[in-house]
């Protein structure tokens, strides 16, 4: 029997996650969803490339009524994503498990009102902060003993709100906790819009402090070329070239030494299938769950708009995505 799949958004990000899907061998009944007529089109020329698949596929602009899904991923934009799952959850008669792209939403109150209808409904979710599952990040949790150092720097390909959850996620994961509190003093006032239309963009750095005495920092400034992270901890050093795809990782256990590794940063396209295959034949998966993301969003978010009207710019909602 083919697992029912509802793929809400058919943009760049939603149509990873269908070639993804496609290229399961498990077999599934997909439904993606959008209202824009040419992203559907777009959407069925990924599908097209997978002829061969077994899986069912069809294209809705909107959601249709169904009596169950065994799973959902919402890939809209942040400022969609609220209203996203309610239509779904309207239409569904039972919702098994949902996966949820980053950032989250843009309005404060819509993350206690997911939470809270997700929890009715008996949904259980996650967000995709997928390096989590990478297997030389979930190696380097193991030497992560805390308190330590972790820094992500990137140039303008990365602004800094389009990857800094990402990093909070990771840095949390390393930890084992997401309390912290974030610094704001060495953001940059330049505010810029962003690739996506109607959203912005920021430079400079924001730092992490964690109750445990763990410090995370992401920074992103025009001029810098690359993406790299680095760790330190009293067991570990690594230094990651993720642009690259390559680190270098030096462990007390071996005298320092430093040594080099593999560490692709892995496609969405070669993730979601295997994520969508373990939540639904055991019911889990290594992402952090909607609980734990929603902490790590709001304790960023909610500091970086208290910036945003320091510097003169009151909007009452998240401009981020």
């Amino acid at each position: 029997m083919q697992s029912a799949i509802v793929l809400v958004g058919a943009g760049s990000l939603g149509r990873h996650h269908l070639a993804g899907l496609l290229r399961s061998t498990s077999l599934f009944s997909i439904t993606i969803v959008d209202p824009s007529p040419d992203a559907l089109d777009l959407a069925k020329k990924t599908a097209a490339e997978f002829r061969e698949s077994a899986h069912k596929i069809d294209f809705q602009l909107e959601m249709p009524a169904t009596n169950s899904v065994d799973l959902a991923i919402i890939a809209t934009t942040s400022g969609h994503r609220a209203e996203a799952v309610k239509g779904l959850l309207e239409k569904a008669a039972t919702v098994r498990y949902m996966i949820l792209e980053k950032i989250l939403f843009n309005r404060r109150e819509e993350y206690a009102e997911i939470s809270e209808l997700l929890e009715k409904r008996c949904v259980v979710a996650w967000v995709n902060h997928p390096r989590r599952l990478y297997p030389l990040h979930k190696a380097l949790k193991k030497y992560s003993s805390t308190p330590h150092f972790s820094h992500a720097r990137g140039g303008i390909r990365y602004g800094l709100m389009t990857s800094v959850l990402h990093y909070a996620d990771f840095f949390s994961y390393l930890n084992g906790s997401s309390d912290f509190e974030t610094d704001i003093s060495l953001l940059s006032r330049e505010i810029v819009p962003s690739k996506r239309e109607g959203y912005l963009e920021l430079f400079g750095t924001l730092v992490f402090r964690f109750k445990n005495g763990s410090i995370g920092a992401v920074t992103s400034l025009p001029q810098h070329e690359g993406l790299n992270v680095s760790i330190a901890s009293p067991s570990m050093r690594a230094e990651l070239e993720e642009s690259r795809g390559a680190a270098r990782i030096s462990l007390k256990e071996n005298g320092w030494k430093w040594e080099e590794h593999e560490a692709p940063l892995l496609r969405q396209s070669d993730l979601t299938g295997s994520v969508a295959e373990g939540i639904l034949k055991t019911g889990a998966c290594g992402l952090p769950t909607y609980r734990e993301a929603a902490q790590t969003h709001l304790a960023v978010l909610e500091p970086v708009q208290l910036f945003l009207k320091k510097a003169g710019h009151n909007f009452e909602n998240y401009p981020f995505t």
